[in-house]
This record gives C-alpha cells, sequence and structure tokens, in this order.
C-alpha cells in the first residue's frame, strides 16, 4: 500500500474543534506511518497564513474543485474526520461532499477510513440514502462514541466497518501542547468560550454576559473568547461582550486567530467554561478544569459530560444561588482533575489503539475490535 494520505473534513481555521482534531489526524499518520506523505482537502483556497501552518504540521492544501484533487484522490488512502460527518442540518455538507470522495477514492482503487467521527441522527431520505450507500464503502469508520456508532447501525452500515473509540483530539499528546505553571493567584482565571449556532444553539450576549458577571461575584477574573472564528457565530457575540465589559478590568477579551492561541489560553487557565464539545476536551488535556454549562447540553456534548466526569454548571433560579453553585464546583477542582486526567488517559489508548488497527498495512490488526455495549 502506497504510503500517502488525503485528508478530508470541516476544515480551513474557521472552526477550532476541527482544527484539533485535523492537528491529532496528522499527528496519528506521521505516528503510524512515518515517512507518509499527506494532503488536505480543503473547500475554499486558504490564506497564505493558514496554508503555511498547515504545511507546518506536514499537510498539503489542496483545493477541492481542482484537477489536482481528482490525481490525489486516485493514488491516496482518504481519510475522514473532523468532528459531526454525519448530520442533515444542510443537504449537502457533510455528508453530500463525503459521499463523492469516498466514492471517488474507492472507484479508483484505495480503502477510505473515518477517523473518529460523531453521528447526529438523521431524517432527510436523500442523507440517510447517501450515509447507507458510501459510507459503507469505508474500509473501516471509528466513532468517537457509542451514540454515534449506533446511528450509522440504525442507518444499515455493515457492523463489520465500525470501531468504537473517542474523539481523536484525546490522541494528542500532552507534552507537545502549550503549558503553563499554575502559581497561586489572587483571584481563580477562568476562560469562558462564548458560542452562537443559529442553526442549532442561538446564543445570546446577555447570557454570556450574566455567566462572566456570575464568575467575577465567585471571586474569579474572566477571560471572553471565542472557539468558530466566523462572524455570523461566536465571533459576532463576543464583539458585542468586548464593547459591553470595555472599562471592566476583571471581564477581558481575547480573539484568538489559530489553534495554538487558543491552546495557551486555556492552559493558562485555573478553569475553561464552555457549551462546546472541544473545548471541554482540550481543557481537559491542557489540565485546567473543564465545566460544562448546562443550558446547551446537546447530545454529543452531554455524553461527553457524562463519561469524562465534567462538572455542569446548572441554572439557578437566583443569582446569588449561582455564584454559590460556582464556588462548589471550585471548592472540589483538585478531584475533579485527577479524576478526568485518568480518562483522558484512557480515551488517548482507545484512539490510538482504534486508529493503529485501521492504517495496519497487512491487516493483522483488524480482527481485535473490543465487545461494544449497548
Amino acid at each position: 500500500m502506497a504510503n500517502i494520505f488525503l485528508i478530508w473534513g470541516g476544515y480551513g481555521n474557521e472552526n477550532l474543534g476541527d482544527e484539533a482534531c485535523l492537528l491529532a489526524s496528522a499527528r496519528l499518520l506521521e505516528k503510524n506511518r512515518p515517512g507518509a506523505r499527506t494532503g488536505l482537502i480543503l473547500r475554499m483556497r486558504p490564506s497564505a497564513e493558514v496554508a503555511d501552518r498547515y504545511r507546518s504540521w506536514g499537510l498539503e492544501p489542496i483545493y477541492c474543485f481542482s484537477f489536482l484533487c481528482l490525481q490525489w484522490l486516485w493514488r491516496a488512502q482518504l481519510i475522514v474526520g473532523g468532528g459531526g460527518m454525519v448530520d442533515d442540518d444542510t443537504p449537502w455538507f457533510p455528508v453530500a461532499w463525503s459521499s463523492l470522495f469516498v466514492f471517488l477514492n474507492k472507484l479508483f482503487g484505495n480503502e477510505p477510513v473515518f477517523f473518529c467521527i460523531g453521528a447526529n441522527p438523521i431524517h432527510r431520505r436523500f442523507t440517510k440514502t447517501l450515509v447507507k450507500m458510501f459510507y459503507s464503502l469505508a474500509q473501516t469508520i471509528i466513532t468517537r462514541d457509542i451514540k454515534s456508532f449506533n446511528v450509522l447501525i440504525a442507518e444499515r452500515v455493515p457492523r463489520n466497518r465500525l470501531r468504537l473509540a473517542r474523539d481523536v483530539v484525546f490522541s494528542l499528546d500532552r507534552d507537545t501542547l502549550p503549558s503553563f505553571k499554575r502559581d497561586k493567584r489572587e483571584r481563580p482565571h477562568v476562560v469562558l468560550v462564548v458560542r452562537n449556532d443559529s442553526a442549532r444553539t442561538p446564543g445570546q450576549s446577555d447570557f454570556f454576559a450574566a455567566i462572566a458577571e456570575q464568575f467575577v461575584e465567585a471571586g474569579c477574573s474572566v477571560c471572553l473568547t471565542v472557539h468558530d472564528l466566523r462572524m455570523e457565530y461566536d465571533l459576532g457575540i463576543l464583539l458585542q461582550l468586548e464593547r459591553r465589559f470595555h472599562d471592566n478590568a476583571l471581564i477581558t477579551v481575547s480573539k484568538p486567530n489559530c489553534l495554538h492561541h487558543v491552546l495557551h489560553l486555556f492552559a493558562s487557565a485555573d478553569a475553561v467554561v464552555s457549551s462546546r464539545y472541544h473545548p471541554i476536551i482540550l481543557a481537559s488535556i491542557l489540565g485546567s478544569t473543564p465545566i460544562a454549562v448546562s443550558h446547551s447540553l446537546t447530545m454529543k456534548l452531554g455524553s461527553l459530560v457524562d463519561d469524562l466526569g465534567v462538572p455542569v454548571l446548572k441554572h439557578m433560579e437566583s443569582r446569588a444561588s449561582q455564584v454559590d453553585e460556582i464556588r462548589s464546583i471550585f471548592a472540589k477542582e483538585e478531584l475533579v482533575r485527577a479524576n478526568i486526567s485518568g480518562k483522558v488517559r484512557e480515551f488517548k489508548l482507545a484512539v490510538e489503539d482504534a486508529v493503529g488497527r485501521a492504517l495496519d498495512p497487512t491487516g493483522s490488526l483488524q480482527e481485535a475490535q473490543p465487545e461494544i455495549a449497548a
């Protein structure tokens, strides 16, 4: 088998969770297939800065509407990843695009693999047909949780093609990520990741402003940031909050422009508060206390919170009760971090094992799939 790979997913430096998936996938390929040449399909032409960053990760950016993309699909083994790759919120992305690339890669005699994807329940007949017909062509589909595994079973993807692991981001090596010595501070420092996704969980600046003020009242300093860099998503709300708190020394704003910026933010924080999936994972890996926000526990986030043992900031009727809830979380943060650290190590091994089996060129590791709990 040629040592050439081609990665496809929701990449392009817009969503930093997807970028973390990409970095993790690139490092897994480097570890399992040293010296491999790896391309990256992008739906839009990247800026020079983003393209250079991808090249520093060992990836060659390839514009999807180009003859070069067809050449790579002919020669390389396709790796599909980047979080939720089964979803029918929109008719074309991710399922229709992924189906096309999987079909072409298989047609050219290659064996596509899905890396640790998430799958939401789907309802459109069009999407169901594509998943059944084209995702089933993959050599292996690794899912990031049992709910995603069961969604694919329900869509009649052959069970022998499926493997259960965890999100690919868990495979990131802590020693290669930013580190920060947490000296005793006058106030615990919290990074609050604001969120807005109009198609799924619309955010409101007042809601995140209230959370920030409650953490300050509980004795913390707060840095507001985003995980999706698009104006119509998180960034628009962050700019509203920046204007609102421009004269508040205890509530600051940081506008990241890449994954490594937000990694440094999380590593320097005592806690990371988020209703997004990947900030919770990244905080857990970096040693900060992850805190989920209960108002928008999606299926994937709820499953992650339960599996990792992440504390959840519940909505309280009074502001005083909300502040007490925050203080109670910080009172047991050392125990929470210790428990989560053990889970992170376990999940890292699960991802490395599943990916190692999927990429084994001899096929000798393919049979040892563990039992899947219902």
